[in-house]
C-alpha cells in the first residue's frame, strides 16, 4: 500500500490564531481584526512566520476516482465549477481551496490531481476532509509550492535589499519614491522572493488599518519537489541591511549606490568596473543588519512549521 494510503487520523485542533479566524457565522466575521494577528512577536522587528500558501500534488488512483467524485457530490461545500471537459473537473471546496483533476492519468511530468490554498484560511474542516477522502485515493503525493511568509515591523523601504549573488531585481516605487515592492530572481524559480508594504496591501485591498507603524512581508515562493526539504535555507543568499559606507567612499560613489539602490535596472548603465564597484559597495557597507533576526525566526519556528506540512502528509510524501 502506498504511504500516502494510510489511513486517515483526524486532525489535531488548533486554536483560531494559529489557523485564521474562520467561521461561518456572520458574528465572528464582523469582530475578526487582522491587527491581533500581530500582537506577540516573536523577536523585536519580527512578528509571524508562517505558511502563507501550499500545492498539494498527487496522482488519482484509477480506482477510487469514483470514490472521490462520490465524496466531492455528497459534501455540500464542495462547488464544482463549469466543466471544459468530462473528464477534467476544476472545483472549489469550503470557499478556501482550489482544486482540480483530470480523469485521464498523468504524464511523466505531471501528476494529475493538485490542490491549492492559504492554509491561514482554510477551515479546521477540510483537514479532515482531506485526510478522510481525498488522501486515500492519492498515489505519488507531495508539495510542489510553498510560501514562506515573514511579517516584521522594520520599514523595510528604508534598506537595501538584495542577494548574495547578483539576481534580477523588480522594485515598483510610489508616486512618493518610495519602495513598495521589490521581487528578486525568477518568477518560475526555486525561490522567488517578495517582499512589500502589508500594510499598504492590507489597507488597498481590504479595507483594514493596522496599528503598527509599519508592517511589511518577506515572502519566499518555493518550487519543486524538495521544496518541503530544503525551506529552512530559504533566506540563506537574502541580504537585509541599511547602508552605513566608510568614510572612505567618495559622496559620487555614495550617490551612485543609493540611485541603484532605488533604481536596480540603472546599474546596466555602468561600465564593467563600475557595477562590480557598486555591488560591492552595497554588499559591505552594512549598517543595522536585518538577517540574523530573520534566521533566528526561522529557527525558533522550525518544529512547528514541520509539524503543519507534516499534518498534510500523515504517511509522508512520495517525491
Amino acid at each position: 500500500m502506498p504511504k500516502s494510503q494510510t489511513t486517515a487520523h483526524e486532525p489535531t485542533k488548533k486554536n483560531e490564531s494559529d489557523f485564521g479566524a474562520h467561521s461561518n457565522s456572520p458574528e465572528s466575521t464582523k469582530t475578526f481584526n487582522i491587527a491581533e494577528k500581530y500582537t506577540d512577536p516573536l523577536f523585536p522587528g519580527i512578528h509571524k512566520v508562517s505558511w502563507d500558501s501550499m500545492t498539494i500534488v498527487g496522482n488519482l488512483d484509477p480506482n477510487r476516482a469514483q470514490s472521490l467524485i462520490t465524496a466531492f457530490c455528497n459534501e455540500p461545500n464542495v462547488r464544482f465549477r463549469p466543466e471544459r471537459s468530462s473528464r477534467a473537473f476544476t472545483a472549489d471546496i469550503m470557499d478556501a481551496v482550489y482544486c482540480s483533476f483530470n480523469l485521464d492519468g498523468p504524464n511523466k511530468d505531471i501528476r494529475n490531481f493538485r490542490l491549492d490554498f492559504n492554509p491561514n484560511n482554510a477551515p479546521e474542516e477540510f483537514l479532515f476532509f482531506y485526510t478522510s477522502a481525498i488522501l486515500p485515493c492519492l498515489t505519488d503525493i507531495g508539495f510542489s509550492r510553498l510560501d514562506l511568509a515573514i511579517d516584521t515591523t522594520e520599514d523595510l523601504g528604508t534598506y537595501h535589499i538584495g542577494t548574495v549573488n547578483p539576481t534580477k531585481k523588480n522594485p515598483y516605487i510610489s508616486p512618493a519614491g518610495k519602495l513598495e515592492t521589490i521581487y528578486l530572481g525568477a518568477p518560475k524559480g526555486v525561490n522567488y522572493i517578495r517582499i512589500y508594504d502589508k500594510k499598504n496591501q492590507l489597507k488597498d485591498k481590504k479595507a483594514q488599518e493596522i496599528e503598527l507603524p509599519e508592517l511589511w512581508r518577506i515572502e519566499f515562493q518555493l518550487r519543486g519537489k524538495a521544496c518541503a526539504d530544503t525551506w529552512t535555507t530559504c533566506a540563506d543568499k537574502l541580504m537585509i541591511h541599511k547602508l552605513v559606507y566608510a568614510e572612505s567612499v567618495s559622496g559620487v560613489w555614495k550617490v551612485a549606490c543609493e540611485h541603484v539602490r532605488q533604481n536596480p535596472d540603472a546599474i546596466g548603465l555602468m561600465s564593467t568596473y563600475e557595477r562590480q564597484k557598486c555591488r560591492k559597495l552595497l554588499k559591505e557597507s552594512k549598517g543595522t543588519d536585518l538577517m540574523p533576526v530573520v534566521h533566528q525566526a526561522i529557527k525558533q519556528s522550525e518544529s512547528r512549521l514541520q509539524a503543519e506540512l507534516e499534518q498534510w502528509m500523515p504517511g509522508g510524501t512520495e517525491q
